[in-house]
């Protein structure tokens, strides 16, 4: 019986493959994504001290670029490893993984979620690209919007999944307690996950989703909008 990552490669590709696009997701993915909520969290305090944090850790354009250019190549690795399990599947229909197959679609959305949102705010030659004030401005306004809001909340959840589900079949592999690694994963890929929903629904209604978690009462509403 053919095993699922021998074909089309050898045994050792098929494992470098796993490897490789495992740690490039998990490690990197995990850390930056906790390091963007990080930043982002600061505007549940206060408008201008938003735009402080901002100014003062935002990527410039090389550095964005950085971030597409990682997950694009993530991506990548991901939809090569799953048309290997699809050549695997014409062979053996026990090769089937269904978390992975849910892993490469959640994954595809938020990859158009991440390319709408670095183009809507961040895009070069925009008026929000400008300053940190239009750009919260920018999003202050455009997730006052339901189908703004609904793309944003899509999006999150989508990398709160990708992230948690590739955390958990990883510490499946890696520790000896895959039960309770499967627990962790699930609670770290949550708190990201409400990390990002509690600066959105900031911006969104103007109140976190969970107030008692926020640093400040002061509102967050620009000077210049209701």
């Amino acid at each position: 019986m053919p095993s699922p990552d021998s074909e089309p490669f050898t045994p050792h590709d098929a494992k470098w493959l796993r490897r490789a696009h495992t740690w490039l997701g998990v490690g990197p993915l995990a850390l930056y994504t906790a390091f963007h909520g990080w930043v982002m969290y600061a505007a549940l305090d206060s408008r201008e001290a938003w735009v402080e944090r901002v100014q003062r850790f935002r990527l410039d354009t090389w550095g964005r670029a950085l971030v597409l250019g990682y997950v694009a190549a993530h991506g990548a690795l991901g939809v090569r490893r799953f048309l290997q399990r699809r050549h695997a599947l014409r062979r053996d229909a026990s090769a089937r993984d269904p978390w992975l197959q849910f892993q490469a679609v959640i994954g595809a959305i938020f990859f158009l979620f991440l390319s709408y949102h670095v183009v809507s705010l961040w895009a070069p030659g925009d008026a929000s690209y400008a300053s940190a004030r239009e750009a919260y401005d920018q999003l202050w306004t455009s997730l006052g919007r339901p189908v703004t809001l609904g793309v944003y909340i899509v999006g999150i959840s989508a990398l709160a999944f990708h992230l948690g589900t590739g955390l958990a079949r990883l510490a499946e592999r890696a520790t000896a307690m895959p039960r309770a690694s499967r627990y962790a994963a699930g609670v770290l890929a949550f708190s990201l996950w409400l990390l990002q929903v509690q600066v959105v629904a900031r911006l969104a209604i103007g109140e976190s989703l969970v107030p008692a978690l926020a640093p400040g009462a002061e509102s967050a509403a620009p000077a210049d909008l209701p």
